[in-house]
């Protein structure tokens, strides 16, 4: 049976939609970035990016915006989001299987190999439009980058991915973090690994983060960074950095310094999830970021 549809207008209301929906999460591919983003060639740019993560979240809802809807929401014109919608159907990924939205399941290719797919799928949907009371079809775009997953007990398990909660995407859409800053906490929240200790994180220098996410200057990565550390929200600092014991002689030396960027925020809200709904459940094995088999949006 086809999941009813809702048609939402304005960004107050996609907003208030979105928030009492049921999925206040989703797990993003990391190839979003280390295949397409980091990979200058293809110019992918940061709206490119943020879109495909706010169409993510659209389908694992169930929620359908036009053009101009959507472009509300991410706080763009019209004319960028149609712009960034072809660009997002030119885009070639690799995945291993593919998520129904119909059926909220997760399907593995025939043999598990990984296929070729465009990042998104236009299709006309029909949704039921509460302002003039009948349906009406318009444009969906379905993303297919979803987590490669691999096979479980009783259903595919998700891999290499990192978690985005509504309250982090909530940060752009609300204007806290800009374009730019919102890519830099995004890279972040990548390179976090659940399941380790804050002391058995990766190290980094500015200089690399920058070159991660295409910026020419390591100091425009520094500032995002103060930024994403000056903020405290719900009682959680949206980034912690950890130095290492010799920073100081590092600093007097001249030599670019490494640390750990700890995403306190991401991670007291993905544990209040898991408290409130028992889904998320986090287990380290061979380097992998896996979630265990439970009910997940995929």
């Amino acid at each position: 049976m086809k999941s009813k549809r809702k048609h939402i207008k304005g960004k107050e209301e996609i907003q208030k939609i979105v928030e009492s929906s049921g999925i206040k999460y989703l797990l993003v591919n990391n190839k979003i970035f280390d295949e397409l983003y980091v990979n200058e060639e293809l110019k992918m740019s940061e709206l490119d990016l943020i879109t495909y993560i706010h169409l993510q979240i659209m389908m694992l809802n169930k929620i359908t915006l036009s053009a101009k809807e959507l472009a509300s929401w991410i706080g763009c014109s019209e004319k960028q989001i149609r712009v960034v919608i072809n660009r997002l159907k030119e885009y070639k990924v690799s995945c291993n299987c593919r998520y129904s939205p119909y059926e909220s399941k997760v399907f593995l290719t025939d043999d598990g190999e990984e296929r070729i797919v465009s990042l998104i799928t236009e299709k006309n949907q029909v949704v039921y439009n509460p302002s003039t009371k009948s349906n009406q079809k318009v444009k969906h775009w379905y993303p297919n980058l979803i987590p490669d997953h691999k096979k479980g007990k009783d259903k595919p398990v998700p891999v290499n991915f990192f978690l985005v909660s509504l309250k982090d995407l909530n940060l752009f859409t609300q204007g806290q973090l800009s374009r730019t800053e919102f890519i830099t906490y995004l890279f972040l929240l990548k390179t976090y690994a659940y399941g380790k200790k804050d002391k058995d994180q990766v190290w980094m220098r500015y200089s690399l983060i920058a070159s991660k996410t295409r910026r020419k200057l390591p100091q425009t990565t520094q500032d995002h960074i103060e930024k994403l550390k000056s903020l405290n929200i719900d009682g959680a600092q949206l980034i912690r950095q950890m130095y290492p014991n010799n920073y100081q002689i590092q600093m007097e030396s001249g030599h670019e310094t490494s640390s750990k960027f700890i995403p306190d925020f991401n991670i007291k809200t993905m544990g209040e999830l898991k408290l409130e709904k028992e889904e998320v459940s986090f287990y380290n094995k061979e380097d992998d970021i896996l979630l265990e088999e439970v009910d997940l949006p995929f």
